[in-house]
């Protein structure tokens, strides 16, 4: 299957324009930011378009907005280098029910269905593999190049596609298509626990006429080693969108729903998250280390418990981080009793727990209850995390 991608309101935003402070302040304007490389010479004539922080997670995007997904561009021309598809629209199973009444449509997707279609929605990360004047990038959708992109791992997301992708296949793929791919990786975990690392082929789009080419690029065009790492989107022939949960599956995060409009000739791509991927996540946080989502939910002793159950890998870690804290909160306790009670010792203005042992102490003056071990974790678990960051020796 192939379709022609709307980025009408990107090539009308550009145009001729001239890269520079103004075109750049119209775009913010517009809720979009560009982002540049500083590291890489031979991609400084490139910027890559994408969401403000400040309106991403909106439930609605402009039209503008919905097409800037990361869409690289260069300076001198406004040529688009890698396109990208745009935003997927983050709907739940009962607002797309409205969505498709709103269209006359049953709330039923059958996927032989020339104008809609369903399958299974990765949990990973997107890639784009792209060739910029005969070398081939990789890209995230904040990123020009996924070497400067990381998450969870010591790995950049360049560095973890490579690990994926033999690089005798870009001998045999088209220079003038940007490749877009989900990368599954046991380093990269968001919510899904992947033991193997794979990619997930979504399409291919040619970057002058903005077709998308979904068609098995990879299995059916030329031979290509055997134990290639790269699969398919699982398509799913039926879905009641009154029965959601049912097709619930550990392994993905939930189901995309491809809807065609034949007066625009455009397709439109609903997300809809299975609600344990959604409680999962939300747990999770969107922290890149898991250790600081620990100290984010000390306070929250069910939250944090779902973390641990989750998370059952990181047991080892949690448990040394719970010994650190019971071993800072005694030495803390300690020096309170020295320094504000026994006045054997002196804690000056440089000492790292000295404005903590003062608030300990004004407390005691406001309460005139005797600081204990439990006012002292109290204390520990209000502070900013950074701060605790700190007393643990995390550098």
């Amino acid at each position: 299957m192939s379709t022609r991608l709307n980025l009408s309101e990107v090539l009308s935003i550009t145009g001729d324009k001239k890269f520079d402070e103004s075109f750049i302040n119209d775009l913010k304007s517009n809720g979009i930011v560009t982002r540049q490389v500083t590291t890489d010479e031979r991609l400084k004539n490139l910027y890559l378009l994408t969401l403000d922080k400040s309106v991403e997670g909106e439930s609605t995007l402009t039209t503008l907005q919905q097409q800037c997904n990361g869409i690289i561009l260069e300076k001198d021309s406004n040529r688009i280098v890698a396109a990208n598809q745009n935003h997927l629209v983050d709907v739940t199973p009962c607002d797309f029910i409205s969505v498709l009444a709103n269209r006359g449509l049953q709330p039923v997707i059958q996927s032989n269905n020339e104008f809609i279609r369903a399958e299974y929605c990765e949990d990973g990360t997107m890639i784009r593999l792209y060739n910029y004047q005969d070398t081939w990038y990789t890209a995230t959708t904040r990123c020009i190049t996924a070497s400067d992109s990381f998450w969870s791992s010591e790995k950049s997301f360049d560095e973890m596609f490579w690990e994926v992708l033999d690089r005798s296949i870009l001998e045999k793929i088209d220079k003038n298509y940007t490749y877009l791919f989900v990368l599954l990786h046991s380093e990269n975990r968001i919510v899904v626990k992947h033991n193997y690392n794979s990619l997930v082929f979504v399409s291919r789009i040619h970057n002058q006429t903005l077709v998308e080419d979904f068609r098995n690029t990879f299995y059916q065009r030329v031979p290509y080693p055997s134990d290639l790492k790269i699969k398919r989107p699982r398509m799913i022939p039926y879905v009641n969108l009154e029965d959601f949960s049912r097709y619930y599956y550990h392994l993905k995060r939930g189901v995309l729903v491809k809807l065609f409009d034949p007066e625009t000739g455009y397709w439109t791509v609903y997300k809809l998250d299975f609600d344990q991927y959604r409680h999962t996540k939300q747990v999770r946080g969107n922290v890149p280390q898991i250790r600081m989502r620990f100290l984010e939910l000390l306070n929250d002793s069910s939250q944090l418990m779902m973390l641990e159950k989750y998370y059952p890998e990181y047991k080892f870690m949690f448990t040394v981080i719970k010994n650190s804290l019971i071993k800072v909160t005694r030495e803390i306790h300690k020096l309170y009793v020295d320094s504000h009670i026994k006045h054997t010792v002196e804690i000056g203005e440089d000492h790292l727990y000295y404005r903590t042992l003062r608030q300990l102490h004004a407390q005691y003056k406001t309460t005139n209850k005797p600081i204990n071990l439990g006012d002292v974790e109290s204390k520990l678990f209000s502070l900013d995390k950074n701060v605790l960051k700190t007393f643990l020796g995390w550098i």
